[in-house]
């Protein structure tokens, strides 16, 4: 019986299908009819998260200020030296020591760049704090510039290995608000990150 199996297996190996090649760098996405930044926002909401797209820094100040009088955050904390600039400069309270971490309610972080195609969030362990506010936060707020934002995977992950010569210890995908429904097919929010995501882009 198993002799009879193991042949069979063999016989199968000695006729393999060749595997369809692609031109060197062939393009496989289709090109989208929407501006980056609306279909970043598009496919981001698709699937929980919320998107800001904002004219200047103005008016990214405009609607961060607009987001915290509305969800009345009491513990924000950031470790990014561009967004504690960015908050003073909004006037807008927050705190940077492991304490105040224990206890937050919100986390602000920058990323390394956005990809358009599925409304996701590359981030880095070259980002101060990146670890801790990414996975820790309950709601997370991001903040990126434009010319951060590209069509899709490949070419952010280009980007960014290019950027740090492959010299990474970590690199992370984070796509709408974390979910999971391991436990008995529950889906609960929140277990391996924010419960919520927010990202402004200006």
């Amino acid at each position: 019986m198993l002799d009879s199996l193991i042949k069979k297996i063999r016989k199968v190996n000695r006729h393999k299908l060749e595997q369809p090649r692609l031109p060197e760098n062939a393009d496989i996405y289709n090109i989208p009819s929407l501006d980056l930044k609306l279909l970043f926002k598009q496919e981001l909401e698709k699937v929980g998260g919320k998107a800001f797209i904002c004219q200047n820094q103005e008016d990214l100040t405009e609607k961060l200020k607009q987001l915290f009088s509305e969800k009345s955050y009491k513990t924000p904390v950031t470790f990014s030296p561009q967004i504690k600039q960015l908050l003073q400069q909004a006037q807008i309270k927050y705190y940077d020591d492991p304490e105040h971490f224990k206890s937050l309610d919100v986390g602000l972080n920058t990323c390394e760049a956005l990809v358009a195609w599925t409304g996701s969030v590359v981030v880095s362990s070259k980002q101060p704090g990146s670890r801790q506010i990414n996975v820790f936060s309950p709601e997370l707020i991001i903040i990126a510039r434009s010319s951060q934002l590209f069509l899709n995977i490949d070419q952010a992950l280009d980007y960014v290995l290019k950027k740090y010569n492959f010299d990474l210890s970590l690199l992370s995908f984070i796509t709408g608000p974390s979910k999971t429904a391991d436990i008995e097919k529950t889906l609960i929010y929140g277990m391996h990150g924010a419960r919520q995501l927010y990202v402004f882009v200006y």
